[in-house]
């Protein structure tokens, strides 16, 4: 992540993005996963 010329706000950012970004690549690591299973079983199907 970029450093902030903005000590005051960095802080109240900081403590709101960590957490945000986290769950939205565990979000979509999910769903990831969840395609490449679906995508296997329809190869598995389709063969």
């Amino acid at each position: 992540m970029p450093v902030r010329q903005t000590p005051t706000a960095a802080p109240q950012q900081d403590a709101f993005e960590v957490p945000t970004m986290t769950q939205l690549k565990a979000y979509l690591h999910d769903i990831e996963t969840t395609l490449e299973h679906m995508l296997a079983d329809f190869a598995l199907m389709s063969a």
